[in-house]
């Protein structure tokens, strides 16, 4: 049998079938001639470090997490963005298709792990079987997004009692989160991570035939999934509606007579 050499960058992209075969490279997914980035130990590395060092309830959230959260994210997009120009192709184009189920997600991703499933090109987002509605996942999420950018654009979200509370960057990113600082998870979802959530179990959402979640299912390795960074696109558009509507800086504001 015929000894199979495998390099550092196959450790990182995942078994090969063959020796000559490239990493899921067909002449049609100009997606992959961006893989080397998207791969890129450090940057999976930094995605999960910010994760781990910023978690998820029961914790509660850090100083600041929520407005981090957004401006991490949006560096990762600036910089991905950088090298999508560099290459030729367009910058992120945001998605919202796993709340709209009458709508494929283009984007097929192959990443050619063992305890990750793949997801085939224009593959329309399925729901659990036993769900009694089949556009409820939908609906759902679809309303938690219209809820946060009625709060984004009155200025103030409401929290469990119903009381109004102004809104400022981090409250917005907890919600988003659905931390523990989130101002009222039953109102506004969970938005970010049933995103990730319904993306990663595309292939089979209610568990019934045991398929490996996709790579968005966890931290480590969702930022090699090229919908990974449209999904987050959509994200930060909700982030720029609120700064869109903050009033602008005074000239006052910007004097300093004692100095």
């Amino acid at each position: 049998m015929k000894e199979h050499k495998q390099d550092i960058g196959s450790i990182l992209v995942g078994p090969f079938k063959r020796e000559d075969a490239q990493q899921s490279k067909p002449k049609f997914d100009k997606e992959r001639d961006l893989a080397w980035w998207r791969e890129d130990i450090g940057l999976l590395e930094h995605n999960f470090s910010w994760h781990v060092s910023y978690p998820y309830p029961p914790n509660a959230p850090r100083d600041r997490q929520g407005e981090l959260f957004a401006y991490m994210h949006q560096q990762m997009l600036a910089r991905y963005d950088f090298e999508r120009l560099a290459m030729g192709f367009d910058r992120v184009l945001p998605t919202a298709q796993v709340m709209d189920g009458d709508r494929p997600l283009t984007e097929g991703f192959n990443p050619r792990m063992m305890l990750c499933s793949f997801r085939p090109s224009d593959m329309y987002v399925a729901l659990p079987d036993a769900h009694p509605d089949p556009r409820a996942t939908h609906l759902e999420m679809e309303r938690h997004k219209e809820r946060l950018r009625d709060g984004i654009a009155l200025g103030c979200l409401y929290n469990n009692d119903q009381v109004k509370i102004p809104i400022d960057m981090n409250m917005l990113g907890n919600t988003i989160l659905a931390n523990k600082g989130s101002i009222n998870k039953n109102l506004y979802g969970e938005i970010n991570n049933k995103g990730h959530q319904v993306i990663a179990n595309m292939n089979d959402p209610s568990g019934k035939y045991q398929i490996q979640p996709g790579t968005m299912n966890w931290d480590q390795t969702a930022p090699r999934d090229p919908v990974f960074y449209r999904w987050h696109k959509f994200v930060d558009l909700l982030f720029e509606e609120y700064r869109t509507n903050l009033k602008p800086h005074t000239k006052k504001r910007f004097r300093f007579p004692r100095y």
